[in-house]
């Protein structure tokens, strides 16, 4: 069995990826922490909320709210199994979320 079917993998990895997705959000929006006033929200689209995962994916939207305090994560999740159909409707209609998971 290869690393990437191993059970778990994806409960290690996710944490990583969101993470790393929110904090290169981090670096695009240097000019909003200036203006703490205005406050920008943004969407973050994902299917893998799963609730054992909704914990680790709320810690990590609150420490990135509390690293750029002119910036609201509003997250969005779909089941896997409409996820990509959603994802391609919305981005076609112009409905593009600001942050998306892909399938890794």
């Amino acid at each position: 069995m290869s690393a990437s079917h191993r059970p778990g993998t994806a409960a290690r990895v996710l944490p990583a990826l969101v993470l790393t997705a929110l904090l290169s959000l981090s670096a695009s929006f240097g000019a909003l922490r200036a203006s703490a006033q205005d406050t920008t929200e943004i969407t973050y689209f994902t299917f893998s909320a799963a609730p054992d995962h909704l914990d680790t994916l709320d810690a990590m939207v609150e420490a990135f709210e509390t690293a750029n305090p002119g910036i609201k994560v509003n997250v969005e999740t779909a089941p896997y199994d409409s996820y990509f159909t959603e994802l391609q409707t919305r981005v076609a209609g112009g409905e593009a979320p600001d942050v998306f998971e892909l399938n890794y």
